[in-house]
């Protein structure tokens, strides 16, 4: 009997020991398991916060397009007025120019005319004083 005492004990202490090596597995086990969730779940805040700075670089970048093609616009739109304020310009200096000229050419013109009616009045004299000159010279050869 005494060796079946002994039998028993120790199929008692190897089940204890089995019993601890399972509880300590078990105990691994879920260890090892909260911390594969913990660092799944910290993997997955990980993406979802990558995910969401993507969504918001995406907007901005969005916004940040559209912002651009509105100040091309705008751009463009003042480029546009630029250009025709420049024309404006270069049409008003052209404009000044040939009215300057056209009064320089009136002013001209209104001297050769006021020369021309001078000549012309030089000339209906003279013809004048030749007229009495000849009168004069053939109405004295008569006489004589």
């Amino acid at each position: 009997m005494l060796q079946k005492d002994k039998l028993e004990a120790l199929c008692r202490e190897l089940q204890r020991q089995n019993n601890s090596i399972k509880e300590e597995c078990l105990s691994r086990t879920r260890i090892e398991e909260e911390r594969r969730k913990a660092v799944a779940d910290k993997f997955q805040a990980s993406i979802s916060d990558i995910q969401e700075q993507l969504n918001a670089y995406q907007t901005r970048n969005t916004e940040l397009r559209n912002e651009n093609v509105l100040q091309t616009k705008e751009l463009e739109a003042k480029l546009a007025d630029a250009k025709r304020h420049k024309t404006e310009c270069l049409l008003d200096q052209e404009k000044a120019r040939a009215d300057h000229q056209l009064a320089r050419t009136n002013e001209e013109t209104k001297l050769m005319s006021d020369r021309m009616n001078m000549h012309l009045q030089m000339e209906e004299q003279l013809k004048k004083q030749v007229n009495d000159y000849h009168y004069d010279y053939f109405g004295t050869l008569r006489v004589i």
